[in-house]
């Protein structure tokens, strides 16, 4: 199962509010690449995502979330890695 494309657009509307840019992007900075590699600590960084959006999400979303996560193997302090994955989202 890949991740649900509703789920991922409601994210991204959500993300692309300035209400919620800057403690979106706090969370996000706050993990590095080892970390988003543990399936424990990118499940916490969706569960951070989901509660400072407001986006309800289930069991099977949230596990497949994570997988779409660790596969991207992406370092977010690294401005390479940042694009590739805002191309990735925003197409």
């Amino acid at each position: 199962m890949g991740i649900d494309p509703r789920l991922m657009n409601t994210f991204l509307w959500k993300m692309m509010n300035p209400v919620h840019w800057r403690r979106v992007r706090s969370i996000l900075y706050s993990y590095n690449h080892a970390a988003l590699q543990d399936p424990y600590a990118v499940g916490t960084m969706v569960d951070q995502l989901c509660s400072t959006l407001g986006v309800p999400i289930t069991p099977g979303q949230r596990a497949a979330a994570i997988r779409f996560v660790i596969a991207q193997r992406c370092d977010p302090h690294n401005p390479h890695h940042r694009a590739r994955m805002w191309n990735l989202v925003f197409g």
